[in-house]
């Protein structure tokens, strides 16, 4: 399941996670996040599992000179749209490296083992939930992790897509979810299945074996704002506040339409 949509539908993938305010949303509050982090780490490599078009890992390597990236994605045309994005930002061939390659088999592959010692952050935002099973993903994920090597995992949350199904009056979703969370359910994509994992679920599968040095919701509010709402500069300046007052505290980062965990060994 996790390489098909991508492959099959980049456009809507495009279409449906970044153009849109929702979608800048999630690009502000997770590159503020990773820029913070870049503040106090020195991060040589950044490998992308899953980078589509690669915008939050191409901005920061156009405001970050010294770093470089591997970009993992399963479907071409994203690959190439990511190139077109490296273009426009004006960032030499030879700091991005291209792999096509679906997100499992590269978390499998070794490929990583190369850059040992090499102070790293791999990036794998909202990939979990395309896969057929997101809990044993994750726990491959954090098997590449070690002294030098950070991770920026990013999931799809059961309790705020359940919050938006009651929104929504998509009722057998909404049940779904409270149920047992990472079920298939209807996503943002034309009818195509995500699983959305419990955060809480996540944070203790974390814990086993990581260290959680950094967690925030994403998309708290915005998702039950009327769309056209969204598109008023004012009022979604008055949202994107609100986001980032409460996305980090402890009462409501769980609520987020997408978590964010910055994760160590």
């Amino acid at each position: 399941m996790s390489s098909e949509i991508f492959i099959k539908k980049p456009k809507v993938f495009l279409d449906s996670i970044y153009a849109n305010p929702l979608g800048e949303i999630r690009f502000e509050n997770l590159t503020d996040d990773l820029n913070k982090f870049l503040e106090e780490q020195e991060i040589e490599l950044i490998v992308d599992i899953g980078a589509g078009s690669a915008p939050v890992t191409l901005g920061l390597l156009h405001t970050h000179g010294d770093m470089k990236a591997v970009l993992v994605e399963p479907s071409r045309q994203l690959l190439e749209d990511a190139k077109l994005n490296q273009k426009k930002l004006g960032i030499e061939d030879s700091r991005v490296e291209y792999i096509e390659k679906s997100f499992e088999e590269y978390v499998l592959s070794g490929h990583i083992n190369q850059f040992e010692g090499k102070k790293k952050l791999i990036v794998c935002h909202a990939v979990a939930n395309w896969t057929d099973s997101p809990l044993e993903f994750i726990g491959e994920l954090l098997k590449l992790s070690d002294e030098d090597t950070f991770i920026s995992l990013v999931i799809g949350a059961s309790i705020g897509k359940s919050l938006r199904f009651a929104h929504q009056g998509n009722l057998d979703d909404m049940i779904s979810m409270v149920r047992t969370p990472g079920s298939a359910v209807g996503s943002l994509l034309e009818a195509e299945k995500v699983r959305p994992l419990n955060p809480i679920q996540v944070e203790e599968l974390i814990k086993i074996s990581n260290r959680i040095i950094y967690k925030a919701g994403v998309r708290i509010f915005a998702d039950y704002i009327k769309p056209e709402l969204l598109e008023n500069s004012e009022r979604l300046k008055k949202v994107k506040e609100a986001e980032n007052a409460a996305r980090r505290k402890d009462e409501y980062w769980m609520l987020g339409q997408l978590v964010h965990y910055i994760i160590s060994i």
